[in-house]
């Protein structure tokens, strides 16, 4: 069956920001209406638990509780929207999956660190199963549509995320099948064809970040070639679709 899909790429929601971009982006699926609903992960940038920060300024003041806080307000507005969009289109039920990435498992990773923790703080405190978010662990492969989607792909035997100038050939290369990845920020599509004469789509879907956040985050000068928006994959079925996307810019005033 053919169906659109709305793969959102890492949000890095961080404490004091503003929530705009989740009004943005639940106004556009009431508008597109997408049968699956795919955040690629980083939904939180989780700065109370950055391994990079610890011990220095840019951790002051941050506490894992209101980055929880920050998830479960984020999600609960975008079941607003997601109600409305099914009060508009009877029988809309959109399929919601959470990837984990790399910034939730640093909750997994404290808890190996600091066992004392182990009962005390999970992803479950995020309230993903109450708005009915299926949650695929940390690089768990999460297949649809002919498509595989993790927050990356790797390779190699340290198992590295697949990067580089060019990732969407290089994962067709290393996969030989359609993938689609968030975590470098960047947007990247290539396509191709298998043994058997079948189209194949592999994408990196950028990021949904605030551009007038960017200028703060201090781990990275690489945000000029983030790119921010979001992808729209229509009538997707075995491994291939047709795609739209839509830059930030772009939401922001239409939405």
């Amino acid at each position: 069956m053919r169906v659109d899909i709305l793969p959102i790429g890492d949000i890095h929601l961080e404490q004091g920001q503003s929530l705009d971009r989740i009004h943005m982006l639940g106004r556009f699926i009431v508008a597109k209406k997408p049968r699956k609903i795919i955040q690629m992960g980083d939904w939180s940038t989780w700065a109370s638990l950055s391994p990079w920060d610890k011990g220095k300024i840019h951790i002051e003041g941050k506490r894992y509780v209101k980055d929880v806080d920050m998830m479960n307000q984020a999600l609960g507005l975008l079941d607003v929207y997601i109600k409305q969009a099914q009060k508009e289109e009877k029988g809309y039920n959109p399929s919601l999956v959470f990837l984990e990435g790399n910034h939730e498992y640093w909750i997994t990773r404290l808890v190996m660190d600091q066992p004392t923790l182990e009962g005390k703080i999970s992803l479950d405190d995020v309230a993903f199963k109450y708005y009915g978010w299926k949650v695929i662990p940390f690089l768990e492969p999460y297949t649809t549509s002919g498509f595989t989607f993790k927050h990356y792909f790797t390779t190699g035997l340290m198992g590295r995320p697949i990067s580089g100038e060019a990732p969407a050939v290089a994962m067709l290369r290393k996969t030989h099948m359609s993938c689609i990845a968030g975590h470098s920020h960047e947007f990247h599509a290539h396509e191709g064809v298998n043994g058997a004469g079948d189209k194949l789509l592999n994408m990196v879907v950028g990021c949904y970040i605030d551009p007038r956040y960017m200028g703060k985050i201090h781990f990275t000068h690489e945000t000029p070639r983030w790119w921010s928006g979001l992808v729209m994959l229509y009538e997707a079925q075995g491994g291939y679709a047709s795609f739209s996307k839509y830059d930030f810019d772009y939401i922001k005033r239409k939405y």
